[in-house]
């Protein structure tokens, strides 16, 4: 029997640490590859978002008239992007369960190569509108096939991370376009855009399939050796597999067995665990929607330049505003790995709300005459409202409403909450000037407030909680009546770090 010294144990001990810890490190490398797709996908997304704020004054500058464009024009133009990725989520819903999760993100990725060359050559107002609406696509595939690629690709360990840094990506988006617009010519935001979608179609190519959709198609070998690339072959993970393949051997089952088309949609609404989580995702969306940051952030430049009296300083301070938006995201990004989500969603967004109302009435008082309008608060009061909604509802909206979304039926879930989203979203970005022209900004920040608290009080009773959960348990969830003392057991136990 051969003895080992107290210092070979520890050698062999570390060797072998290291390459666990090597491998992990492939696995997770892989799932930042796959993610960082995602991630371009929604900066893009924040270009085309962000290129209107730019684009119509530069051209109502080039024209020497405002004219040029008209209000109805640029709330079009603002708003398009939305309601055509409304339109466009209706395909983008149903393509993902036939052509698969890569194939049908690939395609969206080349339709939007097509937008960014589109608005290169654009010269009217005509062109930024069809521009406008070829990148819907982008909209659309937002709320659909880029939240089941990150949930689907990614460990539930890595999950929260990785989907709170879509929304940094779409500010970053948001921030260049700005700034291209700022110092250079509104064409070089299309340049950027190409670049960066070239790179998606890239790294598109190098993925495997989703394993949950192979799973779903009845392609169990190719399953496993997506499901192993992607996350190795840990206890967890073989755990993970195992239950997502008799998962979906029993949906399959259950599909088989409902021939009527009619019959199942009206039994899959009914039950539980898909009417609870689509309406708590809709209130989500719309808590994030009426804390009026987007609107904000599309309007910077006229609400800023109303305040202060300065365009140049209107431009300067937008883009400070976006970049403090960017650091609150990235705040967070870190504390988000850590908070569990449904308090860090509520205690942000009750801030949020908070400081949405005090801006209301700093704006009441002005108007009244009340007060002196001291610029440096109301700029502060702006300062701590886009910390507390970027840091939180920004990015924890989308995340959770990915997190609700059932393993059985998705593509449904996919079209009716894509839909909404985008609809609701393009709604308070188009009904913005309106607001602000006939009740004035005091009266349009109080209304938002108002309409957010109400979903506040409902998702503080509702919401359940979702971190390291995989999303078989994040689905069970919605089978207690009362959430929030759920106490179903993790399949696995996730390390403190």
């Amino acid at each position: 029997m051969e003895s080992y010294s107290y210092k070979e144990v520890i050698e062999e001990a570390d060797h072998k640490n290291n390459e666990v810890n090597k491998i992990n490190r492939t696995f997770l490398l892989r799932q930042i590859m796959v993610c960082s797709a995602i991630w371009s996908s929604y900066f893009s997304l924040g270009l085309c978002f962000g290129s209107p704020t730019v684009i119509i004054p530069q051209i109502r500058r080039e024209h020497n008239s405002t004219d040029a464009i008209s209000q109805e024009i640029a709330s079009w133009l603002s708003s398009g992007i939305a309601y055509s990725g409304t339109i466009q989520v209706i395909i983008f819903s149903v393509l993902p369960k036939f052509m698969g999760r890569k194939a049908c993100f690939l395609l969206t990725s080349i339709i939007a190569m097509i937008g960014f060359v589109v608005l290169y050559f654009a010269k009217t107002a005509t062109h930024l509108i069809i521009f406008e609406s070829i990148e819907g696509v982008l909209f659309a595939c937002q709320i659909t096939i880029c939240i089941m690629i990150i949930t689907e690709y990614s460990s539930p360990r890595y999950r929260g991370i990785f989907l709170t840094m879509k929304s940094a990506s779409f500010m970053w988006g948001v921030w260049v376009s700005n700034a291209i617009g700022t110092y250079f010519h509104w064409s070089n935001i299309a340049v950027v855009g190409c670049v960066v979608t070239a790179y998606i179609i890239i790294t598109t190519l190098n993925w495997p399939e989703s394993p949950y959709w192979l799973a779903t198609r009845g392609r169990l070998n190719e399953c496993r050796v997506s499901h192993h690339w992607l996350k190795g072959n840990s206890d967890e993970s073989k755990k993970e597999l195992a239950n997502l393949i008799e998962r979906q051997t029993d949906l399959s089952r259950d599909e088989e067995s409902d021939s009527q088309s009619l019959r199942k949609f009206f039994a899959v609404i009914r039950r539980k665990t898909f009417y609870k989580p689509i309406l708590l995702s809709m209130l989500i969306l719309t808590l994030y929607n009426s804390l009026g940051k987007m609107a904000c952030t599309v309007y910077a430049i006229d609400i800023i330049q109303r305040l202060t009296g300065s365009e140049s300083r209107a431009y300067t301070i937008m883009l400070v505003l976006d970049g403090v938006t960017i650091i609150g995201v990235y705040m967070g990004c870190a504390i988000s790995r850590y908070a569990r989500r449904r308090s860090f969603l509520i205690v942000t967004s009750g801030f949020g709300i908070i400081f949405l109302y005090l801006i209301s009435m700093f704006l009441y008082l002005v108007s009244s005459g009340l007060l002196d309008n001291y610029v440096l608060v109301c700029l502060f009061l702006l300062l701590c409202y886009t910390v507390t909604v970027s840091s939180g509802p920004m990015i924890m909206s989308t995340s959770l409403v990915s997190e609700l979304m059932p393993l059985s039926n998705r593509n449904m879930f996919a079209f009716l909450i894509g839909t909404f989203s985008n609809f609701i979203f393009a709604s308070f970005i188009k009904i913005a000037p309106f607001l602000f022209t006939k009740y004035g900004y005091s009266a349009t920040f109080f209304i938002y407030a108002s309409i957010a608290l109400g979903c506040f009080i409902l998702i503080f009773i509702h919401l359940p909680e979702t971190k390291d959960k995989t999303l078989l348990e994040i689905e069970k969830l919605h089978t207690d009546n009362n959430p929030k003392k759920n106490k179903i057991k993790k399949q696995s136990e996730v390390p403190k770090e």
